[in-house]
């Protein structure tokens, strides 16, 4: 199994697919494998470096909005100041995470655009 970004309804939690339609040809919803849930992004380096979103996925999915969007926006900019470090710490390729992160930010960019209509979910 993956995880998988998509964008969500603010109104009831359901899927925005229209406005995924708008997300750049050059990104896809991946957000890495299901094992990354601790291998990656419930790794200590993630929750040292204080991605407390990005951390929280060991345990729950994850469903933001609003200002949670802008935190995130901040911790992928911590995780690629970061990238070989995680890599190192985690053993997946600075290729790979930096491929999920660009997937994620740019989700995040689409779901800010329009952040009185929609938000963002990881699952």
């Amino acid at each position: 199994m993956s995880l998988l970004l998509s964008l969500i309804h603010k109104s009831n939690n359901s899927s925005a697919k229209e406005f995924e339609k708008l997300i750049d040809n050059s990104h896809n919803n991946l957000f890495g494998f299901e094992i990354w849930r601790n291998e990656l992004w419930g790794n200590k380096v993630i929750e040292e470096l204080n991605c407390h979103l990005l951390f929280s996925l060991k345990k729950q999915n994850l469903f933001l909005f609003d200002n949670d969007l802008l935190i995130l926006k901040k911790e992928c900019e911590i995780m690629y100041n970061n990238i070989e470090y995680i890599s190192t710490s985690t053993t997946i390729e600075a290729d790979a995470i930096s491929f999920r992160i660009g997937n994620l930010e740019e989700y995040i960019k689409k779901a800010l655009k329009y952040q009185s209509l929609i938000g963002l979910n990881i699952s």
